[in-house]
């Protein structure tokens, strides 16, 4: 543990409290080892009867982290875990994806940017992968929307009919239509992978223009 990764410890600490007040902030790295109570009961036997001892000890907040080693740090000492949890703003739960939780995952990766440069600091949250997952998305149906003029330009080259192409628009613009039309009261009711989308819009792409070929 160097003392660039302690102080970064305190500043997500320090930055989530900050900046949200109003939210239940829970920050879990090795300086921060919550203090731990045991208490051990046992009898001890005695010619006239049992003696009940019943023994309690105190752990202090941050001592003994080597408990907490195989969670928190890799085997070779190269990477560590400060694990930041916000459950509650203004009393009402932390939703993925909800501005509170984009707010506050901007500030993490805020500190983050600003660590020291001895240190490689990475952050990791469900609304960051949400956006890495609805970015790719996007991508890949912008490819697709890209990719669709050469595929009809191919199509009219290949079936050398101007009709044959615009029955493949037709085609493809109702089956897309349909689709949605067919999947929006599901997914109004149950979850849907966010994938969904993106593979609909392929499959409709490729099958409409791969069946005209074969007429």
């Amino acid at each position: 543990l160097t003392q660039d990764w302690m102080d970064l410890a305190v500043e997500v600490n320090r930055t989530l409290v900050t900046k949200f007040p109003q939210c239940q902030h829970s920050v879990m790295s090795f300086l921060s080892a919550p203090e731990r109570t045991v208490s051990k009961t046992f009898t001890l036997p005695l010619p006239t009867g049992g003696l009940s001892v019943t023994l309690d000890a105190t752990i202090p907040a941050g001592t003994f982290w080597d408990l907490f080693r195989s969670q928190l740090i890799t085997e070779d000492d190269s990477k560590m875990l400060i694990a930041a949890v916000t459950s509650t703003c203004s009393g009402q739960p932390v939703q993925p994806g909800n501005q509170d939780d984009k707010d506050i995952a901007d500030a993490v990766q805020g500190v983050a940017e600003l660590a020291p440069s001895s240190l490689h600091a990475r952050v990791s949250s469900q609304t960051l992968m949400l956006a890495a997952i609805q970015g790719g998305i996007k991508q890949t149906m912008d490819l697709s929307s890209k990719t669709l003029p050469i595929a009809l330009l191919v199509l009219a080259i290949m079936a050398g009919n101007l009709r044959l192409v615009i029955c493949t628009l037709v085609n493809l613009l109702a089956c897309i239509t349909v689709a949605m039309l067919m999947m929006y009261p599901i997914a109004s009711r149950v979850t849907v992978s966010t994938t969904a989308p993106s593979m609909m819009v392929a499959v409709a792409l490729g099958m409409s223009i791969d069946y005209s070929l074969f007429l």
